[in-house]
């Protein structure tokens, strides 16, 4: 697609250009502003005029409306002096203007079109379709269209146009354009040929290329980081900091070295993909340092507190150090913990597939599990506590459970089923797929609930039993 001023001059309403370059302040009261031609005597202005209209020059009286003698004024426009001290211009068209003592200007035109145009020289309209016009004194213009977008033209030339899908275009004085399209963060850049010249964006890159290829200007990536750009489109391609980074890049896009650095140290990797890098961490002390081939799946991690890791594929193994305490896990998954609080974990993957984890509490109490490769689980610990979940033929799950003083719970059922609890004194609890319960007690008297008992009574559900 060849990209032309027709971008600009499209993507914004018609009347935008009449209304900036012939503005109804300039109609009604000359260029630039309206104090130049309404109510000043050294503008060749609207008091002599009136003055002579007053004297019988055309008008009956000083507050009649009488023609104006301003050359720059359209034949058939009417001037009035009002008793409260304002002047009043109306147009052959019937757009009235009216200048109040302190200069300020108050505009209607007769398709309902508003403005205001300030001593400053500032000048605002609003349209009856809900256009927002802003004509400021340094020449600067910007319009608000009913759909969100905006256009602003600057004295210079410059033109920019937004819209509320995130697409921007604008005009440099040189000719160039600008483009953002939709969903995307960078702007590009095209000559007047229609090739790209550069690359914007508003966190701050500005890159641009000259017809060689030659690369120079800022990249920040989505972090804020700056670097400066070099090079060429066509061999190599230099990212740099004033830190020590340096990063280059070939023709094709692949990386042929690099080194970041940052406050906290630095990460070095080669066209080969070996990484290096040494981190401290400011705030605890500790020093850490990386070494491996994420392409080809290893990464050891060291630090001063003592831990050091291998990844290999997607097998972990070594000790990491924290201060939650040490765990060491071999390449066949087996963990070893230390917590904090003194207690410790072990975790053991055994040959038929099930795995073993025992638990010694900082109180003394130890616990073992052991997970079953379909599940089953079995549990106890030093109290005398146990559970255990065994799978049923029929798809169905039973959990049993021991308290210590050797009473038995046990729950049946499955998540597509009704549950069924038996209690140790002999009753029964059955939970319903929707969430409704049925309580039995041991001499056989029940109470049911709907769902929404359950949800919003069942603290008081056993009280209830009695």
């Amino acid at each position: 697609m060849k990209i032309s001023i027709d971008h600009v001059t499209n993507s914004s309403s018609e009347s935008f250009g009449t209304v900036i370059g012939d503005s109804l302040a300039a109609i009604l009261f000359g260029i630039p502003f309206v104090s130049a031609t309404l109510g000043d005597k050294s503008g060749g202005g609207d008091d002599d005029s009136r003055d002579e209209g007053a004297s019988g020059g055309g008008g009956s009286g000083e507050f009649d409306p009488y023609p104006s003698d301003d050359p720059k004024d359209e034949p058939g426009t009417m001037i009035q002096k009002n008793p409260d001290g304002t002047t009043t211009k109306t147009l052959p068209d019937g757009t009235v203007g009216t200048k109040m003592q302190d200069g300020t200007i108050y505009v209607k035109s007769p398709d309902g079109t508003t403005g205001v145009i300030t001593p400053d020289g500032h000048e605002s309209y609003t349209s009856p379709d809900g256009t927002k016009t802003e004509v400021y004194a340094d020449g600067t213009a910007w319009q608000q269209n009913p759909d969100g977008s905006t256009r602003t033209e600057y004295p210079d030339g410059t033109v920019k146009v937004y819209k509320p899908d995130g697409s921007y275009v604008g005009v440099n004085p040189d000719g160039s354009l600008e483009i953002r399209d939709p969903g995307e963060t960078n702007i590009k850049v095209y000559d007047k040929d229609n090739n790209v010249i550069g690359i914007k964006n508003d966190n701050g890159t500005n890159v641009t290329k000259d017809k060689d290829g030659n690369l120079s200007g800022v990249s920040v990536d989505e972090n804020g980081k700056e670097m400066n750009v070099s090079g060429n489109m066509n061999d190599k391609i230099t990212f740099t900091d004033n830190k020590g980074s340096k990063v280059v890049i070939n023709k094709d896009g692949e990386l042929e070295s690099g080194k970041i650095v940052d406050e906290n140290g630095y990460t070095e990797i080669d066209s080969d993909g070996n990484l290096k890098g040494e981190h401290t961490d400011k705030k605890t002390g500790v020093k850490t340092e990386i070494t491996g081939n994420p392409e080809a799946g290893n990464i050891t991690i060291k630090d001063s507190n003592g831990t050091n890791i291998t990844m290999n594929g997607d097998k972990i193994s070594g000790t990491m150090v924290t201060d939650q305490g040490k765990i060491t896990i071999d390449a066949d998954g087996n963990i070893d913990a230390v917590n904090a609080d003194g207690s410790t974990d072990t975790v053991r993957n055994n040959p038929d597939g099930s795995t073993t984890w025992t638990n010694k509490g900082a109180d003394g109490v130890e616990t073992n599990a052991v997970v079953k490769p379909n599940g089953d689980y079995e549990a106890k610990n030093s109290k005398g506590e146990s559970m255990t979940i065994v799978s049923n033929p029929d798809g169905t799950s039973t959990m049993t459970t021991k308290d210590a003083e050797g009473n038995v719970t046990t729950v049946h059922g499955s998540p597509t089923s009704d549950v069924t609890v038996n209690t140790p004194d002999g009753g029964k609890i059955i939970i319903s797929q929707n969430g409704g319960m049925k309580m039995t007690d041991k001499d056989g008297n029940t109470k049911s609930f709907t769902p929404e008992e359950v949800k919003n009574a069942a603290p008081g559900m056993l009280g209830g039993m009695k």
